[in-house]
Formats: C-alpha cells, structure tokens, sequence
C-alpha cells in the first residue's frame, strides 16, 4: 500500500508507510469484565509482535445499543511488513473466547494514511 502519490507535506513519510487497523465490538454488557481481560491480553500479544508501534482499546461512553457496550481496537503497525492483517491473527487465534463476549461480528477496517 502505498499513499506516496497524494503526500501532505505536513504529515511525515513515516505516517505514509504505516497501517492503520481498527475494529469495534459491540460487547453484552454482562460479559465486559471477560472481555476487558481478553482486551488486555490481546493488548500485550499484538504490542509483543514485531512493527506493532500502538495497540489501544477505547470503550464507547455514549449512544451504545442498548444491552451492549461498543468498543473500538486501534493498531497502528509498519506497513513494510507484509503478510496477513494483524486483526485476521488476532481474531484467529481469540476467536472463541471473543464470541463468548459479543454479538454480531466485529467491525473491520483496516488502510493506510492518505493526508
């Protein structure tokens, strides 16, 4: 991926070579405790891969459907390594315990800076 034909001057090469990925979870409100615990750990297994330069949960305050809460994963990774989206792994290898905690599948989106 590569965004280098529409560069902004004000942001710096290294934003252009990153990729971004992000998914929201609508969580059932009795299983949050469970998954903050998957979330932290999930957390430490994508901070521990190699390129991972951010790795943030952020937990929706307001306008959640009722009975759920929404959160948001952010990861920010060098868009040099090539291979499968962080978030496929992720899913891959948590996806029991997450479908223990949420309804519906998660949200998925994953590109690159543009300006």
């Amino acid at each position: 991926m590569s965004a280098r034909r529409f560069q902004d001057p004000h942001l710096d090469v290294e934003e252009y070579e990153m990729v971004y990925e992000i998914c929201t979870y609508h969580v059932k409100e009795n299983r949050q405790d469970e998954f903050e615990v998957l979330a932290r750990e999930l957390r430490e297994y994508c901070r521990a891969r190699g390129g991972v330069q951010e790795v943030t949960y952020i937990r929706q305050t307001q306008a959640a459907p009722q009975g759920t809460l929404v959160y948001v994963l952010y990861i920010v990774r060098n868009g040099a390594e090539d291979g499968p989206d962080l978030l496929d792994i992720v899913h891959e290898k948590y996806g029991r315990r997450f479908s223990r905690c949420i309804m519906g599948n998660p949200c998925t989106i994953v590109g690159e800076a543009i300006w």
